[in-house]
């Protein structure tokens, strides 16, 4: 399946500009957050907060990347793409 994906051109070359615009995004609004999630922690708490969050981000990122491929991705039994997750989850069939 990667060798079929790498073998097919670029079917949409935007998609490259939208995800550099949403890392750049992503990466500015995280050092915000971070620093509002460790500025409500006293100092001495400050190590184990930091710890929690970069755990969460670790988890979250690799949870959210299968998420999105298991919605978007074609069905490697079928070869259907999913359209929508309500779509998949009410029955209805792709067109």
């Amino acid at each position: 399946m990667c060798q079929d994906i790498a073998d097919r051109p670029a079917a949409h070359p935007g998609h490259a500009g939208v995800g550099f615009g949403f890392g750049f995004g992503f990466g500015f609004a995280m050092i915000p957050a971070m620093d509002a999630a460790l500025g409500a922690l006293p100092p001495e708490r400050a190590g184990s907060g930091s710890g929690l969050l970069m755990t969460v981000r670790q988890f979250g990122g690799p949870l959210g990347v299968a998420l999105l491929t298991a919605a978007f991705l074609p069905n490697p039994r079928t070869g259907r793409r999913t359209r929508t997750a309500p779509a998949v989850a009410s029955g209805t069939p792709d067109a």
